[in-house]
């Protein structure tokens, strides 16, 4: 009947309302989850960025320091060949001038002298450590923390303990150091051959025991590495 009509007319109107609400709020929580999506690909790159920078600067800075020790060693064996090369040089430690009266604070440094002008003065030697030529080190001068360098193992105890000096490369941002050992102080541990397992008398036989003496000191050496745990 007509009366029903306009009831039937309200319910049809609010129920297309109600439609159109749940398509708005379905479009927001689109555009939100829209949005969270850009904002974590952000935050994702901007992460990526900052540790792929750090280790381009990490990797940067190693290649840096293996330059730098590359050119200390180069510098050391330059040194080495130039001072102590000719035949009639000699090298010396630092702590054989102790006895003379000033104090030593790099006892460890090893030195080259002539021996056709010997001198018991620590100035007149020169020094197999890293140092400026026009201002050269000396076993005297006392090495912090500043301006110097622990080259020894960290298990040594302080007064073992030895210092290079560090010399600058354009800045004190990047310096290099080194320290030349003398090995002719230290004991050795090399063996004498033993593949055929010859008896400790094995020149004796053939030899005079000066003759042996010399020849064992020519043999080749080994690390005899086994004579540690014997």
């Amino acid at each position: 009947m007509i009366p029903n009509r306009k009831p039937l007319t309200k319910l049809v109107r609010l129920h297309t309302f109600q439609k159109g609400a749940r398509s708005g709020g379905f479009a927001v929580i689109l555009a939100l989850s829209v949005m969270s999506f850009v904002v974590l690909l952000v935050l994702s790159l901007a992460t990526l960025v900052s540790v792929e920078t750090s280790n381009a600067d990490r990797a940067k800075t190693q290649l840096l320091a293996k330059e730098n020790a590359r050119l200390g060693v180069m510098v050391a064996v330059g040194n080495i060949q130039k001072a102590a090369g000719p035949d009639e040089i000699v090298t010396v430690r630092a702590d054989a001038f102790e006895a003379g009266g000033g104090a030593i604070a790099n006892p460890y440094w090893v030195g080259v002298m002539d021996t056709q002008t010997p001198t018991s003065d620590p100035d007149a030697i020169t020094w197999l450590v890293s140092s400026n030529p026009s201002n050269p080190r000396r076993p005297m001068d006392v090495m912090n923390e500043n301006n110097s360098e622990v080259v020894t193992p960290s298990s040594l105890d302080a007064d073992l303990a030895v210092r290079a000096p560090l010399l600058d490369i354009e800045s004190d941002e990047n310096q290099y150091g080194f320290w030349v050992s003398d090995e002719s102080l230290k004991a050795s541990i090399a063996a004498r051959p033993i593949l055929d397992e010859q008896e400790e008398t094995w020149l004796d036989g053939a030899f005079l025991s000066t003759e042996t003496e010399r020849l064992e000191q020519i043999v080749p050496k080994r690390a005899g590495i086994e004579m540690l745990f014997t």
